[in-house]
């Protein structure tokens, strides 16, 4: 197996995200291993986000089949920290694609999911995760949360401070990396009122050159979000 991560590892830092996500495809056929699983949905997060720029099928297919995969990997560890991460992420992603109901929905969920950053504290990905999630519990509507409570018992909670404090770690950790952390970090300075900070990384996200969906639509919502600054 470990012949296989270190080529899925060398494939990916290249960016050939298909040709990871086929070697890591064909190792779990013979060897179901959660090590094998969350990085088949790492794969299946970056086909989402080049090959499905621009075909809105393409993009929730890879995020299902990225769910299933860590759905499988836990199923085999319920403790991979790993596989609880990635789960997190992709119920947040699903979520974005089935709307707010099942933002509130998944937020129940995605908080037992978290458990990759007290192993793995320099993990940039998922403080970038846990911050989005913190700004999203607390940027939920007074009415949507009503609505929670009376379908699912009281919403979790969280504040933009702490969404703050992750995201900035993430950006720490992997400088002009993710550039949704970027954008998340802009929107949370926005919301606690320090616009110039604010206006600072609305301008870092316009600085992001990669061509794919998450480049697309944080460079446009920077746009938007610079005319209230």
């Amino acid at each position: 197996m470990d012949g296989v991560i270190t080529e899925w590892q060398k494939l990916d830092s290249s960016k050939k995200y298909k040709e990871a996500y086929d070697v890591v495809s064909h190792a779990i056929s013979n060897n179901k291993h959660p090590e094998l699983y969350w990085r088949k949905a790492n794969s299946c997060r970056n086909l989402a986000n080049s090959l499905g720029k621009n075909d809105k099928q393409v993009y929730k297919k890879y995020i299902e089949e990225g769910l299933s995969a860590c759905d499988e990997g836990l199923r085999i560890d319920p403790e991979s920290s790993k596989c609880n991460s990635w789960y997190g992420i992709f119920l947040n992603l699903s979520s974005e694609i089935e709307g707010i109901n099942k933002r509130i929905e998944n937020s129940f969920k995605m908080k037992n999911h978290w458990k990759a950053i007290k192993t793995d504290p320099d993990d940039f990905v998922t403080l970038h995760a846990l911050g989005r999630w913190c700004f999203e519990v607390t940027d939920l509507p007074w009415i949507k949360r009503k609505f929670a409570a009376t379908f699912f018992g009281e919403p979790p909670t969280s504040t933009y401070e702490e969404a703050l404090n992750y995201l900035l770690d993430s950006e720490k950790k992997a400088p002009g990396t993710i550039v949704k952390n970027s954008l998340y970090i802009a929107k949370t300075y926005h919301r606690l009122k320090n616009y110039d900070l604010a206006k600072h990384y609305c301008h870092k996200v316009l600085e992001f050159t990669e061509d794919d969906l998450d480049t697309e639509e944080a460079k446009k919502e920077a746009s938007e979000l610079l005319k209230k600054l």
